[in-house]
Parts: structure tokens; sequence; C-alpha cells
């Protein structure tokens, strides 16, 4: 799923689980080198619940990308 304008702003969703509604989710996150230099990097995660979803499609539609949360 895009979400907003930005082409690399894309999360891919799974069902993991039906009977207790859990995904897996493959979505562009912001990290940090050592040097303190930024970059994205693909990230998967298993096993996420719907208000994790939400939170990742926010952050998309915010920033075209996953902050961390502390920055």
């Amino acid at each position: 799923m895009r979400i907003g304008s930005t082409d690399g702003a894309v999360v891919d969703l799974k069902i993991n689980d039906a009977e207790r509604p859990s995904f897996e989710v493959c979505y562009p996150a912001l990290k940090f080198k050592r040097n303190g230099r930024p970059h994205v990097e693909e990230v998967r995660a298993g096993n996420v619940l719907v208000a994790g979803v939400q939170w990742i499609v926010e952050q998309l539609a915010l920033h075209s990308v996953v902050r961390p949360e502390f920055e």
C-alpha cells in the first residue's frame, strides 16, 4: 500500500494470524549510521497489531519514512 504521493512511502502487509489480527509488515525506516549519517533501510516485522500498523501508516503519511521514536 502506497501512502501519500512519495513513491518510497510503501508498506507491505500480510496477515499473520486471522484469529488475533496481526500482520507482517515491511516499510522504509530512517536509521542512523555510527557516524551519525541518516539512511533509509527496509524493515520487516512480524506479529504487528492493528495499532502498530496505524502508527507506521501515520509515520509514512507525515514523513515518507518511519522515523525513530527518539531522534
